[in-house]
């Protein structure tokens, strides 16, 4: 009997090292126009802040955000080749929002973050657009019980060659503001740029690691026989 226990520990100890991590969790599908918002808008300097608030509902449930992903898979997002992103420094920020879908503040939209918020990432974007890119920065855990959620982008404003149209999203799970500095000047309901959110860059164990720990614990197993 005490080495069934031993060999299940061993089994599970070698599931949970081999498991992948949490999946990605996409919020809203390709069926609106595309937008060029923040990455690749021409003339935008009027505009550098877009807070988009995510429905809590739409999360399976709470999650350890790692990295953020943005698409243009056509016809109606369309990122046409050579098209290089907005010459900007962004800054991402995520936070449990403090406002129901609907309400978020356009007259202060530094209160529409929770008191979690938290630098994901800060830098430029180099480079062609591509069909489809993902940000890694730093993790954030998120609750949908707590509320829903605000991913926060300012940006230095400076225009690009031509447009690129991310696929945009028309339903209850995503909305929009945009504005300056800290006022909010164009809220849009039930849109917003479809976004997909994942655990970041894990470090996955090699087949050949995996396999010497392997090894190693049924050593211990055998190991522990003999003893007996």
């Amino acid at each position: 009997m005490r080495h069934s226990l031993f060999a299940a520990a061993v089994v599970a100890a070698f599931v949970s090292v081999s498991a992948p991590a949490q999946a990605q969790v996409t919020i809203g599908n390709n069926n609106a126009g595309g937008n060029c918002l923040p990455f690749s808008c021409v003339n935008v300097a009027a505009v550098n802040r877009q807070q988009l608030q995510y429905r809590a509902g739409a999360f399976p449930g709470a999650l350890t955000i790692g990295s953020i992903g943005f698409s243009c898979s056509g016809p109606l997002g369309d990122c046409p080749a050579n098209v290089p992103f907005a010459s900007s420094t962004f800054t991402l920020r995520l936070a449990t929002s403090t406002r129901a879908m609907g309400g978020l503040s356009s007259s202060s939209m530094d209160s529409n973050l929770g008191g979690d918020a938290q630098l994901f990432w800060t830098g430029t974007l180099s480079g062609n657009v591509p069909t489809s890119f993902t940000i890694n920065g730093a993790a954030f855990n998120y609750d949908p019980a707590l509320g829903n959620l605000i991913l926060d982008i300012t940006w230095t404003a400076a225009p690009s060659v031509v447009n690129s149209y991310f696929d945009a999203y028309v339903g209850p799970d995503i909305e929009r503001l945009l504005g300056t500095g800290n006022t909010g000047g164009q809220y849009t309901l039930r849109y917003g740029l479809v976004t997909t959110f994942g655990p970041g860059q894990t470090v996955v164990p090699e087949p050949g690691t995996i396999a010497l720990l392997g090894t190693g614990l049924v050593g211990l197993v055998v190991a522990a026989r003999r003893r007996k």
